[in-house]
């Protein structure tokens, strides 16, 4: 039975950074920055949300970005081929979804003798 929990263990990490990875997908900004916020320089002192023209014109030293979001550009980055291929499998996802959602909604039929062979009603 250890070999189940081993299993178990290491589909629950890969469903973890497959999560994580679509959460960066979806707000990228909220993830990699969270709230934080900087005071802008010149004769209008204002606070601004942190971005990453902030860090790459290092105009800020206030903004950090979060370990999660360094880790997903790290892997990004080295990694481009396996990067593409989470792109191309959202957009795959994308596309069968609204594909599934067409078809259901006009290619729909209400024949439900299946259900009921199934569960003999």
């Amino acid at each position: 039975m250890p070999q189940g929990l081993l299993v178990m263990s290491f589909m629950i990490s890969i469903m973890i950074l497959a999560f994580m990875m679509e959460i960066l997908t979806l707000a990228p900004q909220y993830s990699t920055f969270g709230t934080q916020t900087f005071l802008t320089g010149g004769s209008n002192k204002s606070f601004s949300y942190c971005n990453l023209s902030n860090i790459s014109n290092q105009q800020s030293n206030a903004c950090v970005m979060s370990n999660i979001s360094k880790f997903y550009n790290k892997i990004s980055l080295s990694l481009p081929f396996f990067s593409t291929i989470f792109y191309f499998a959202n957009w795959l996802l994308i596309i069968m979804l609204f594909v599934s959602l067409i078809y259901s909604a006009f290619f729909y039929d209400d024949d439900v003798s299946l259900i009921k062979d199934i569960f003999c009603f």
